[in-house]
């Protein structure tokens, strides 16, 4: 553990291997969970640098024997690298100078050093060693003070303090090369999604797409399949457009959608135009697609058509959790099982607040005291052969002459119908 930690340091300040002091793997598993603890307490702010350092000594030496010094000097050597390089990454973070910077809890209290201007500091506690960042002033240069008339005075933001970033500096999250790959591209086109969107519509491959699902597209959101199917049959153009007013975006044009996807077909014409005009701007993502839409339409296929509006649900419900994270693909079918649960295999079948069984019968489902809907006669109850019972039958268990219950169709008109 001690040596991945140290390593994985290493390659984050771009230095090499060699610079971090390899451990032999002498150290048992308790010294080696104390050590850990330790680190991360003083990660945390809850443990100074030195009492982490005798912490980590204390227990290396007690797992060590005798003749162990040179083993014992290595572990302690890789546990120091890496409370250093938590440091620099730290004070890198927060605009500190890096050199010369021992953290919090150090001999100095962790105060600022290095003569510069910046005038940074942290506010220690001698007992604790926990620290919490002070007001910060510092000296602006020139080319911010041109940058601060240019924005009407406001002050520049230090996206080097957000606490994620901080975080993923410190410890990288574990992502796909897939992942690395959207994320970069999304970086950039947020930089201005105007000028992205532009060179996009303009470029000469660009394959038919809504308007507005570009930018959509563009700045990470969810698609909708809804707007991708009208704009297949619509004869008219996109007149879904945004206007800027100050600081305000104001929405201008008909957002409902002319067509809705109700059906496996509708699915499969939206999805293509989506897998097209998304491999245009993320080709890397071409296996991922090909995976989802072999996963959806077996899901199709293993359902009654009645049931498909269950599909349909669940696919908007995968695409939006993956559109507002940034750690999944949509072929880790693993993480939706949640949403498997509640979409396909949800025994009610209620999509939208509509039963599956009147939403294609014609009727509207019953709940609330309200009045059963208009269904088609069950022909098999007719005929004496339905096996579902009245409840489950999707249709109804009446006379398919006169519509009433207590008979079937051959009894209708007889004296006991009557009766």
């Amino acid at each position: 553990m001690v040596d991945a930690e140290a390593d994985s340091v290493g390659h984050q300040t771009g230095e090499g291997e060699s610079n971090i002091p390899e451990t032999n793997t002498f150290l048992s598993t308790e010294a080696s969970t104390i050590c850990d603890k330790a680190v991360a307490d003083y990660r945390q702010g809850t443990l100074s640098k030195v009492a982490a350092l005798i912490k980590i000594q204390n227990a290396i030496a007690g797992n060590a024997g005798d003749g162990d010094t040179s083993a014992v000097v290595k572990a302690l050597g890789s546990y120091l690298a890496i409370l250093d390089n938590f440091d620099h990454f730290r004070n890198a973070a927060l605009g500190r100078p890096v050199e010369g910077d021992d953290g919090p809890g150090s001999e100095d209290g962790g105060q600022h050093r290095g003569g510069g201007d910046d005038g940074d500091s942290l506010d220690s506690s001698s007992s604790s060693g926990s620290y919490q960042p002070t007001t910060r002033k510092r000296a602006r240069s020139v080319e911010e003070d041109g940058d601060d008339e240019h924005q009407s005075g406001r002050r520049r933001i230090n996206t080097g303090a957000f606490p994620w970033v901080i975080e993923e500096d410190v410890m990288p999250a574990q992502l796909s090369t897939e992942l690395r790959q959207t994320l970069s591209i999304l970086e950039n086109f947020s930089r201005d999604i105007k000028v992205s969107k532009s060179s996009l519509l303009n470029s000469a491959r660009c394959p038919q797409f809504p308007d507005s699902e570009w930018t959509n597209m563009l700045s990470g959101r969810v698609i909708d399949f809804d707007h991708v199917l009208s704009g297949v049959y619509s004869a008219a153009p996109d007149e879904h457009r945004r206007e800027q007013l100050g600081s305000i975006e104001v929405v201008v044009g008909n957002s409902t959608p002319v067509r809705v996807v109700k059906t496996h077909s509708h699915w499969v014409i939206a999805y293509e135009q989506y897998v097209e005009a998304t491999l245009y701007v993320f080709p890397h993502r071409r296996n991922e697609l090909l995976i989802y839409g072999k996963f959806i339409r077996q899901l199709f296929t293993s359902f009654p058509p009645e049931l498909h509006g269950r599909v349909i649900q669940f696919d908007k419900a995968v695409r939006l959790r993956v559109a507002q994270r940034r750690d999944l693909l949509l072929s880790d079918h693993i993480q939706f099982t949640d949403l498997n649960l509640l979409w396909l295999q949800n025994a009610g079948g209620v999509v939208a607040g509509v039963d599956d069984r009147s939403r294609h019968t014609g009727g509207t489902s019953t709940g609330g005291g309200g009045k059963q809907g208009r269904r088609d006669a069950c022909r098999r109850w007719n005929d004496g052969r339905c096996p579902n019972s009245v409840s489950d039958c999707k249709y109804a268990h009446i006379c398919s002459k006169c519509r009433n219950t207590g008979h079937v169709s051959k009894d209708c008109g007889s004296n006991s119908a009557r009766k």
